[in-house]
């Protein structure tokens, strides 16, 4: 996955979780009121009987019998009136519409996304599943995770051995290294004397330089006339391989990943060890064995 597809993953997930967010708040919303409109309701019975009640009561002491009274009869005098039903439509709850995110294609959804992402005020730099995922969720999945793989912890003896690895490499580069052939002089001012010291190429890189100079094919002949006439299948920058388009080097099989300036560490051909064994067998059956998901 590339990585303008993990941002783009990242931010619908991001935009997901607050669309999800919105609609519980929404649904706890309801509730509430729902539950405000049940009690109002057990109310409104509750007066309702105890008029009914005091109806009765009234009738018993004038005398009038209830069963003669039609109360099923219309009378539109009790019929709210405009004004009245206006004033409970003011007092109902107003909800705005929960925006929702349009999908007609991958690049359509994009542009809605941004827009909602935009709009809604949402951070897209933060990891999605620290947003997401609680805190609680979080320390769940760390705990799962030592409990199977053990503390990744980096503790004092990682960070010791790393910097102390990195100070020994930068002690080497500059007292054996330096760097190859003065690449650095345009940029170094001539006053600066430790700069030029450091370009200097060392006296081991110049007699390493100095033997390996030999092998090379643009200085020897015959070294030049072995490697025109003994060519192997899995080393493309020199054989006719068809899987590589030589032009664009880059491999023009779909499922390879490839190309003329990384093979030396994908093809086992080029490996010092593995390649004894599939070195000759690629040479024997003319194939080029290679990592095709290798970094």
């Amino acid at each position: 996955m590339s990585d303008n597809n993990r941002k783009e993953i990242e931010k619908s997930l991001l935009a997901q979780d607050d669309q999800l967010k919105k609609a519980d708040n929404r649904v706890d919303e309801l509730k509430d009121l729902s539950d405000e409109l049940k009690t109002s309701q057990n109310d409104t019975y509750n007066k309702i009987d105890d008029i009914d009640n005091e109806i009765d009561e009234l009738f018993s002491e004038l005398g009038i019998d209830d069963s003669e009274i039609d109360l099923n009869k219309e009378n539109n005098d009790f019929a709210l009136t405009k004004e009245e039903l206006l004033k409970i439509e003011d007092q109902l709850p107003n909800f705005n519409d929960l925006e929702i995110i349009k999908v007609n294609n991958w690049d359509k959804y994009q542009d809605n996304l941004q827009h909602y992402i935009k709009n809604n005020n949402i951070d897209d730099s933060k990891d999605p599943l620290s947003v997401i995922l609680t805190p609680e969720q979080i320390n769940n999945i760390e705990k799962q995770y030592k409990e199977k793989f053990g503390d990744i912890t980096w503790n004092k003896w990682d960070f010791g051995i790393v910097g102390i690895a990195s100070v020994i490499a930068f002690v080497i580069d500059i007292l054996l290294v330096k760097t190859p052939n003065g690449n650095l002089k345009p940029s170094i001012n001539p006053e600066n004397k430790i700069g030029n010291k450091i370009n200097e190429n060392s006296k081991i890189t110049k007699y390493i330089e100095k033997i390996t100079g030999k092998l090379n094919p643009e200085n020897n002949k015959i070294i030049k006339k072995i490697e025109d006439k003994a060519k192997v299948p899995y080393d493309p920058s020199i054989s006719n391989s068809p899987n590589f388009d030589l032009e664009n080097t880059r491999s023009v099989k779909e499922d390879a990943t490839y190309s003329t300036t990384d093979h030396r560490l994908k093809s086992l051909g080029h490996d010092p060890l593995l390649g004894l064994i599939f070195g000759v067998l690629d040479c024997l059956r003319g194939t080029f064995t290679v990592f095709t998901n290798a970094v």
